[in-house]
Parts: structure tokens; sequence; C-alpha cells
């Protein structure tokens, strides 16, 4: 699988090495490179056949965020075991979103001890990305809560 990783990221891919993976591998890699391509949907399909796996949890979390739907993003995200900073943003943010502020507060703050250069640049995505009012007054929130 690791080899397919590596082509992945020079761009080299090609089919019959995705197809020579085991089926729980291929899943989690056509999950990934949906979820790449903004195919969502698509994504959350092969993904939720390897559901079990920690890695598929995660890239579930992140194609429902990615849908706008925070609700299913959390219970994905707080399912993963060992969670990343990019794991704690997003879940702050969701649960922001979903009005539970104390929450947002604790992952928001364990997202920037763990690694604050990440957090504070994931913030930044959200600010250029956020179009909806619901996001935007999430994301002063979280700025309110930094400044704290």
């Amino acid at each position: 699988m690791k080899e397919v990783i590596e082509k992945i990221k020079k761009g080299e891919v090609q089919p019959q090495d995705i197809a020579s993976l085991p089926d729980e591998d291929k899943y989690l890699i056509l999950g990934a490179l949906a979820i790449k391509n903004k195919q969502y949907q698509k994504a959350i399909d092969f993904l939720e056949k390897v559901r079990h796996r920690d890695m598929a949890r995660r890239l579930l979390g992140y194609a429902w965020f990615a849908r706008g739907r925070f609700f299913e993003a959390n219970a994905w995200l707080e399912s993963v075991k060992k969670k990343t900073p990019s794991d704690y943003m997003l879940l702050a943010f969701s649960n922001l979103i979903l009005g539970d502020e104390k929450k947002a507060q604790q992952y928001l703050r364990t997202a920037l001890a763990l690694d604050k250069p990440k957090a504070i640049n994931m913030l930044r995505s959200f600010i250029m990305n956020a179009k909806e009012s619901k996001k935007v007054n999430a994301i002063k929130k979280l700025l309110a809560m930094l400044e704290r």
C-alpha cells in the first residue's frame, strides 16, 4: 500500500496499482482520492465499507464536514482513536456550529496545545472558505476563544 500512496503523491498512480490492493486498502485509497477530487458522496460510499478502520472514520468525518453535515462529521471524528490537531480543529468548528461552545473550547485548546501553527492555519482556511453566516459566526466565536 505504501508504494501506491507514493505513486499517488507523485501523480503516477495507475488503475491496476489500486486494483492489486486488498479490498480494505482499495476502498480506503478510493475514498481518499474521491475526497481529494471533491466527490464527497462517492468517498462516503467507499469509506462506509471499511468504517471499522480508524483512518476511514477520520476520512468519513472530513467528507461529512465538507458536505456541511456537522452532526455526522462530529460523530465520525469523535470515534477516531488517535486524533490529530486537524481532527480537533474540525471538532471545535462543528461543535460550535452545533451549539456546544464548551466542547468546542476544549477541542480548540487541545488543537492549539498539539500544534499551534497548524491550528491557526486551519482557522485561516475556515475564514477563507466561509460563505454562510452560520459558519462566519462560528469562526468569530473561535477567534474570540483564541483571544481569551
